[in-house]
């Protein structure tokens, strides 16, 4: 009986290997076809595909002037980036894993101006500044599912879900977001002014970095996604907004937010009405001013004038329900403005200054195990010693 029991254990996982061998013939061949499979779809069996790396190379000589030794030399550095990916995530189990190299445009420390349109409102003009390329790296996993009971599927190169993105000199757009306004209170210097991600913890000594909105949502194992920034050491690509640079700023622009146009008013033909509503906007602009003047008193008291400004709720917000300035700690974003001192003009543009490092992972199990592996074993310090090298 025991001999018996141990032949039905060997057929079944010769079956299981044959199986196996078979799918993964079949769905390497051409990935984004459906597969039948003799036994129901399942995680287990997903799992035991070996995938394959896909190389999507979209470098080329020519873009924003780039020659052929300048991509070369960029692409040397992708590659060396690649390498770091393949140190903790040598081989695609249940997924197909594309490494996608390109280059992009991007903007840093630009000066503004805003100028009126035909429509009346308000345009930005570049008074200083001009773009130039970044190089950008991927790694992009394309999971197997169960399309069907009996059949696998994969939507190489479409359906791409879980990555590692790595810009070099660029994507800092993604880190210092736009906090909106076509106006020169919310600039500095020229320079707009602009909304930090907020910091969520430190990892291997660097600020992590929830990727969206103030707070959240937290990573877990099975799902999420962190964001960092690595520069230079001794100086960051962005400088703190103070909180006496915003208040004073805000001061000035309220009086325009809350501004009556008179051919509005003139549409009111009743009297009462119109002056009620002029004396309501009143009220409203002078509470709010006196909340940020306040502020302004406040911090002048207690000497935290030239703290970073931290804000909770919209940039320049028109209510006083809530405090002004925050901490990260409690979800607050920090306002910045690019620092023009940051980029070297004597590095050729291939050469990391700064990277924009961002990855997210989903709870399917081929993501979830790239997702770990990322987490725990990234050499995120190998990213550093690449810098102006």
């Amino acid at each position: 009986m025991f001999q018996h029991g141990l032949n039905d254990k060997i057929f079944t996982m010769k079956k299981k290997i044959i199986l196996i061998a078979s799918l993964i013939i079949s769905l390497s061949s051409l990935a984004q076809k459906i597969v039948k499979t003799t036994s129901p779809c399942n995680d287990a069996m997903l799992m035991e595909i070996t995938g394959k790396w896909y190389k999507e190379n979209g470098l080329s000589p020519g873009f924003m002037g780039l020659t052929a030794a300048q991509i070369q030399e960029g692409a040397k550095r992708l590659e060396a980036i690649h390498k770091l990916v393949l140190e903790v995530y040598p081989t695609p189990i249940g997924t197909i894993a594309a490494d996608v190299y390109k280059t992009f445009q991007a903007e840093f420390a630009k000066q503004v101006r805003f100028e009126k349109n035909d429509n009346g409102s308000f345009e930005e003009v570049t008074v200083t500044g001009k773009p130039f390329p970044f190089y950008y790296y991927a790694c992009v996993l394309h999971p197997y599912f169960c399309a069907g009971t009996n059949e696998i599927g994969n939507l190489y190169p479409d359906g791409g879900s879980g990555n590692i993105e790595i810009n070099a000199n660029g994507g800092l757009s993604n880190f210092l977001g736009d906090c909106g306004g076509d106006y020169d209170e919310a600039t500095i210097d020229g320079r707009r002014i602009k909304i930090k991600k907020t910091v969520a913890k430190i990892w291997k000594g660097y600020e992590l970095c929830y990727p969206s909105g103030a707070g959240g949502p937290e990573a877990n194992e099975q799902s999420g996604s962190w964001c960092l920034l690595i520069h230079r050491k001794g100086i960051l690509p962005y400088i703190p907004v103070t909180k006496k640079q915003y208040l004073e700023r805000a001061l000035k622009y309220f009086p325009k937010f809350f501004y009556q146009d008179p051919k509005i008013l003139d549409m009111i033909t009743d009297k009462q009405q119109r002056d009620e509503m002029i004396n309501q906007n009143t009220k409203l602009k002078n509470a709010v001013m006196k909340f940020y003047r306040d502020e302004l008193d406040k911090a002048t008291k207690d000497g935290s004038l030239d703290e970073p400004a931290i804000i909770q709720g919209p940039f320049f917000s028109p209510t006083n329900t809530f405090p002004i300035f925050t901490t990260e700690e409690a979800g607050g974003n920090m306002l910045v403005t690019e620092n023009p001192k940051y980029m070297r003009k004597d590095l050729p543009p291939y050469v990391p200054q700064f990277f924009f490092v961002s990855w997210s992972w989903n709870n399917s199990p081929s993501v979830v195990k790239f997702g770990k592996a990322i987490n725990e074993n990234f050499p995120i310090e190998k990213l550093q010693e690449m810098i102006d090298k």
